[in-house]
C-alpha cells in the first residue's frame, strides 16, 4: 500500500524544461558580436497535475532573469570588460547542467554544471589530462575588485578533475557583469547586503511561506503552472552544448538551517541541522515524491565566428 501512495505521489507535480527565443537584447554590448546574438531562455515550468493544490522547493534561483551561478557580488564599482572576456574554447565541448531540490538557503550550486562524459572532448581531455591555457580570474572579497590570476597550466589533476573545468567561474564572472549593469539603480542600503548561507529556522515559518517572502516555493492550484525565466546569454557567450535536466527527481521534505561547527572556534561547518516543512500550509499540501521531467539540450556556437 504505501509504495502505491508513493506512486500516485510522484504523479502530481513535474518540472519541465525548454528554450525559448526572443528577437532582441535587454541591453547593449560594447562586444558588437555579442549585441548580434539572438538572445535564449531557459524556461523551467512547474505545472501541478493532480486534482489539489501543492506547493514545493524551488530547484533554482537567480536575479533579474539572470542565473546565479555561484553568487553574485555587489560590486562598489563597475565590473572591468574582461569578464566578458573568453579564452577557452568552451564551444567545442558538450555540458549537462544539473538542477536538484535544494535544502540549503542559498543555493550556489544549483546549476551543477559538468563535462558530459560521453563528449569526444571530454574524453580527450581525460586521457591527456590537459585543457587549453587560459586565464583566470578571481573577485578580492575585501576589495571588490577582480585580480587575474594568469594563465593555467592546463595540468590537473585528482581523480574526478575532468569533470569540471573552468566554465563555471567563467559564467559567474559573465553574470556576475551582467547583473550589475542590468540594474538601473544600485541602492545604498543593497551595498551592504550580505549572503545568508542557511535558513535561520526563524525565517521558516507559515507565514513567511504562505507569504513567499523568501521565494524559495512554488505554490500551484490544480492544472495551474509556475514558470521561471532564465537569460542564457552568458552561456551564448562561452558558446557550448548544453543539455538541461534534473539530476534528483526527488522532491524535498526539508531545509537545512542552523549549521553545527566542527570545532570550537566555529572554523569550519560540520553539518547543518534539518528542519521537516509543514505537510500543510494554508490550503496547500507538501508536494512528496518524484516529479516529472524531461531535458532539453541547445547548442550554442562560438560567438566570434557565428551568430546564434
Amino acid at each position: 500500500m504505501h509504495s502505491i501512495c508513493l506512486s500516485l505521489l510522484s504523479q502530481d507535480m513535474s518540472i519541465e524544461f525548454s528554450v525559448e527565443w526572443r528577437d532582441t537584447m535587454d541591453f547593449t554590448f560594447k562586444e558588437s558580436e555579442y549585441n548580434a546574438i539572438r538572445p535564449a531562455f531557459l524556461n523551467i515550468t512547474y505545472r501541478n497535475i493532480s486534482n489539489k493544490p501543492l506547493y514545493c522547493l524551488k530547484i533554482t534561483e537567480g536575479n533579474n532573469n539572470f542565473p546565479k551561478i555561484l553568487y553574485f557580488y555587489n560590486f562598489q564599482e563597475p565590473p572591468p570588460d574582461n569578464l566578458l572576456r573568453v579564452t577557452d574554447d568552451y564551444f567545442k565541448r558538450k555540458y549537462i547542467v544539473g538542477f536538484k531540490s535544494m535544502p540549503y538557503y542559498n543555493m550556489p550550486l544549483s546549476w551543477d554544471i559538468c563535462n558530459d562524459t560521453t563528449d569526444v572532448e571530454y574524453k580527450i581531455i581525460q586521457k591527456t589530462w590537459e585543457r587549453p591555457i587560459y586565464d583566470i580570474f578571481i573577485v578580492d572579497e575585501d576589495s571588490g575588485e577582480v585580480v587575474e590570476l594568469g594563465g593555467n597550466s592546463g595540468v590537473i589533476g585528482g581523480d574526478t578533475a575532468t569533470l569540471n573545468d573552468w566554465l563555471l567561474t567563467t559564467l559567474d564572472g559573465i553574470y556576475n557583469y551582467l547583473h550589475y549593469y542590468s540594474q538601473t539603480e544600485i541602492k545604498e542600503e543593497k551595498k551592504e547586503e550580505k549572503e545568508q548561507w542557511y535558513h535561520y529556522f526563524s525565517d521558516i515559518t507559515h507565514d513567511t511561506i504562505i507569504n513567499n517572502s523568501l521565494d524559495k516555493f512554488v505554490f500551484l492550484k490544480p492544472g495551474e503552472t509556475y514558470v521561471d525565466k532564465y537569460n542564457l546569454i552568458g552561456f551564448q557567450i562561452t558558446g557550448g552544448t548544453f543539455t538541461f535536466q534534473l539530476d534528483d527527481t526527488k522532491s524535498l521534505d526539508y531545509i537545512e538551517g542552523d549549521p553545527i561547527f566542527g570545532d570550537e572556534a566555529k572554523s569550519f561547518v560540520s553539518h547543518y541541522q534539518r528542519r521537516s516543512l509543514p505537510l500543510k500550509v494554508g490550503k496547500y499540501g507538501l508536494f512528496i515524491g518524484n516529479f516529472l521531467t524531461n531535458k532539453v539540450t541547445v547548442q550554442f556556437p562560438n560567438p566570434k565566428q557565428k551568430n546564434n
